[in-house]
């Protein structure tokens, strides 16, 4: 056979082989979607990003044992991990999109307002230009490190306070992105079906940088030192340890007047954490001024409230609760450095709006110094109690946990065949809504819940 004759050969054996795979490919994206919902919750899912620090040095996620081998060789074997993290984010939010962006402050390190702004580039050229384009919220905070603190006057007034915020607020604005919570509370909805979300962003940052507390020649020597510091580091030690971060008092007001009512999660961005970090800190002013009050106020709501905050470089999650007062959860929700990775948070809502709980996704970096497209860690958080749920659901809910034995458990098909013998209108989306919600109040526990349902075994938990 003629060399031309393979060529041909080959090439129509490749074509066919590719008509193969994409029919195969559409075969199976058709089976997969001619089911119907038999997962039916609603979900909200948020993207919290933690603190980035644009400047900070960072080390190279590599092991040099030869120190003769060319330096810039092997800094293009890594890559830096501030940018793996980001661009593992942006893929995520490609592959599996979200509902709303939350960036927790800190985006510079030591005050440097060129370092601010390079950093809003970067974010916005990686992905807020196209997800501002498409009118998907997105909402930034101030961090402490975000100030410039060679700029404040020794004295500050009250007509003074909110300068330091003007050069973070015209990093944004260049981009007509007016999303910085600084002299006022930046908030919106986020709406799916019967699903609903208040998201409000406060300043956390109101004492950060200002010479307050101080004897005034203390005060007068720490200014002198930052006049005449050589170096950024000198400057920026001269007065960090003696911030005293904190909430304006009208912007507390009126995150409790968003807060209020039902049938909703809220959802809190913050920079600076309300529960002290369980690392001892070693600071003068270590903590909010006014955290206690704000963290009273949220544990209060009637709905289920998140507080998202970064600051502490860890990802601690905390639950904080008010018995006796018929109050929702108030549960704080930490991001670690973008460095280490990043959190999404799935709330999750019954078809009718009802909010269940919300699951956690932590996505950390590996060993590799790489991102799995998997989480980490996934953390469940229920907003309900296995005491509010035969009040509330009478038939069939309640005959379906009658029926579920606690030993081995009910197969999905078995139980939708029971049910039906009293309730002949139950479809199969119905009894798995139903299941997921009797999950999240606690009643029940779904073995192979990502499977498809004929495949779920369900124990009962508690009466």
């Amino acid at each position: 056979m003629a060399t031309t004759e393979i060529l041909d050969s080959i090439e129509k054996k490749r074509t066919w082989l590719s008509v193969v795979g994409q029919l195969s490919t559409v075969v199976s994206i058709k089976t997969r979607n001619a089911s119907p919902n038999l997962h039916p919750v609603i979900q909200i899912r948020l993207l919290q990003l933690g603190d980035i620090h644009m400047g900070m040095p960072r080390d190279p996620a590599i092991d040099i044992k030869d120190r003769k081998y060319p330096a810039p060789v092997a800094s293009l074997t890594t890559m830096d991990p501030l940018i793996s993290a980001a661009r593992f984010a942006v893929n995520l939010l490609r592959t599996n999109p979200v509902d709303a962006i939350l960036l927790v402050g800190d985006l510079a390190h030591q005050g440097n307002a060129k370092e601010y702004q390079k950093c809003v580039d970067y974010l916005v050229q990686l992905i807020l230009d196209e997800w501002h384009k498409a009118s998907k919220p997105v909402l930034c905070v101030p961090g402490n490190h975000d100030i410039d603190r060679t700029v404040i006057p020794l004295d500050v007034t009250v007509g003074q306070i909110w300068d330091k915020f003007v050069p973070l607020e015209a990093a944004w604005k260049k981009y007509g992105m007016p999303i910085l919570a600084t002299s006022e509370v930046k908030s919106f909805t986020v709406k799916k079906s019967e699903a609903l979300a208040e998201i409000t962003a406060l300043n956390s940052c109101l004492g950060c940088g200002e010479y307050r507390g101080l004897p005034a020649d203390l005060r007068e020597a720490a200014h002198e030192l930052v006049k005449k510091a050589v170096s950024a580091d000198d400057k920026w030690k001269a007065i960090e340890q003696i911030d005293s971060p904190a909430f304006a008092g009208e912007h507390i007001e009126a995150a409790q007047r968003q807060i209020d009512g039902n049938h909703k999660v809220n959802v809190v961005l913050a920079h600076h954490n309300l529960l002290p970090q369980s690392t001892p800190r070693v600071a003068l002013y270590a903590e909010l001024i006014n955290g206690g009050q704000v963290r009273a106020m949220l544990a209060q709501a009637k709905s289920p409230t998140l507080y998202c905050h970064g600051h502490i470089h860890d990802d601690p999650i905390e639950i904080v609760s008010v018995p006796n007062i018929g109050a929702a959860p108030m549960v704080s929700i930490s991001a670690p450095i973008l460095d280490h990775g990043f959190n999404v948070l799935e709330l999750t809502y019954t078809n009718t709006g009802l909010p269940l709980g919300v699951i956690v996704q932590k996505f950390k970096i590996g060993r590799s110094h790489t991102f799995s497209a998997r989480p980490h860690e996934e953390i469940r958080i229920p907003f309900r109690s296995s005491a509010e749920y035969f009040p509330n659901y009478q038939p069939p809910r309640s005959s379906m946990v009658e029926i579920i034995r606690r030993d081995d458990g009910s197969r999905f098909p078995a139980l939708l065949d029971e049910l039906n013998k009293s309730f002949s209108h139950l479809k199969e989306e119905d009894l798995a809504a139903m299941l997921l919600e009797a999950e999240w109040y606690g009643i029940v526990r779904i073995v192979d819940r990502e499977g498809h349902p004929d495949s779920w075994q369900i124990l009962r938990v508690s009466l």
